[in-house]
């Protein structure tokens, strides 16, 4: 979302990109959008840019009129032999079980203040838990390096990194949520087109039929988009929009 269909923090859509959206509706184009984040924090920006059907929370849930209708879960098997791994070791980490983007971790156990606040809408926050007695995990926050958890194996499983020595073990196929809602709708994948500007928009270009990456998207992502635009806030939606004929400057 933010870095495509908005700035980044403090998340601003620009007036180009809400134009572009609704002259891609009226030409009678299906819109959505397609983000690692859960519904919460993604419905109040939904519902400023008229979208009520998107994928959220890394492809694991497709929404419509603001409201879940398909949801998978986490590998909950590797979910928590990977916190019995951490527990082992000693390594810290917050996990989340619940769709809010709320993480706790053990009570008396500090865990590092240093996760980015843009990840988080709530303070993280001590519990009594059981980690092998868990509700469904929907994200596991580790502070380690990468040599830090090489022992544990299902590399698949732990690549999603945000930084150095900073993990985020959530879903991460947004692809695979695209296409279940094309199925759910009966839309041919084959007119699937996708914005990024992301690292965690590479393994969805490298899916996708057609891929435009925004003018400010990390170099891996340009080098396998289709279309490179201008950035995010030097209207680049608006522009390949335009470019590739699906709106013209009269729709606007």
């Amino acid at each position: 979302m933010d870095g495509t269909l908005s700035t980044k923090w403090p998340f601003t859509i620009p007036d180009s990109t809400l134009k572009a959206l609704k002259a891609l509706r009226k030409n009678g184009h299906f819109v959505s959008i397609a983000t690692g984040r859960p519904i919460d924090v993604i419905n109040p920006y939904a519902r400023t840019v008229d979208i009520d059907t998107y994928v959220c929370n890394g492809g694991a849930v497709v929404v419509e009129n603001y409201e879940k209708v398909i949801k998978e879960e986490l590998d909950q098997e590797l979910s928590f032999a990977l916190l019995e791994y951490l527990e082992t070791r000693k390594i810290p980490y917050a996990v989340s079980v619940d769709e809010k983007f709320s993480f706790y971790h053990k009570k008396g156990e500090p865990y590092p203040d240093s996760m980015p606040k843009e990840f988080i809408n709530e303070v993280m926050e001590e519990k009594e838990f059981d980690h092998t007695d868990l509700p469904p995990i929907q994200r596991i926050c580790i502070m380690a390096s990468p040599e830090g958890l090489e022992d544990f194996g299902h590399k698949e499983f732990i690549e999603q990194g945000y930084d150095i020595g900073f993990y985020m073990i959530e879903p991460d196929d947004k692809y695979h949520g695209i296409e279940m809602l094309m199925e759910k709708y009966g839309y041919p994948k084959e007119d699937i087109v996708v914005f990024g500007d992301g690292e965690n928009d590479i393994k969805m270009f490298k899916d996708a039929p057609f891929t435009v990456a925004m003018g400010n998207a990390v170099p891996q992502l340009k080098e396998v988009a289709d279309y490179v635009t201008t950035n995010v806030d030097e209207d680049g939606i608006l522009n390949a929009c335009l470019h590739f004929g699906w709106i013209k400057k009269e729709d606007i």
